[in-house]
C-alpha cells in the first residue's frame, strides 16, 4: 500500500465482502461514521490508530517492512488490536 487511498479502497472493499453498512463498520470499531466515511475517501490526514482498529475489526492485518528486508519485517494484525493493553507482537 503506497497511500490512504488504496488503504481505504481495501478497507470499502471488505466492508462490502463482509456485508456491512458504513455505520455498522463504524460501531463495530468504535469510531464514528464520518471517520469511515473519510477514510474510505482517502482523506490524507486520517488517524492512524483508528485506521488499525478498523483493520482489525475486518480481520485485516497490517505489514510492514524496512528498505532492503523485503516483505514480512513485521506483522501487525486483529489479535493484538483487541486488547490495546496487550503488548505488540514481536518483530519477526
Amino acid at each position: 500500500m503506497k497511500s490512504v487511498a488504496e488503504i481505504g479502497h481495501l478497507i470499502r472493499a471488505e466492508r462490502k465482502a463482509q456485508g456491512l453498512r458504513q455505520n455498522d463498520l463504524a460501531a463495530a470499531s468504535g469510531v464514528g461514521l464520518r471517520f469511515i466515511v473519510d477514510l474510505e475517501r482517502g482523506k490524507e490526514t486520517v488517524q492512524l490508530g483508528k485506521v488499525l482498529v478498523v483493520l482489525a475489526t475486518l480481520g485485516c492485518s497490517l505489514q510492514l517492512s524496512r528498505p532492503g528486508e523485503g516483505q514480512g519485517a513485521c506483522v501487525y494484525g486483529p489479535e493484538w488490536l483487541v486488547d490495546a493493553a496487550a503488548p505488540p507482537p514481536p518483530l519477526i
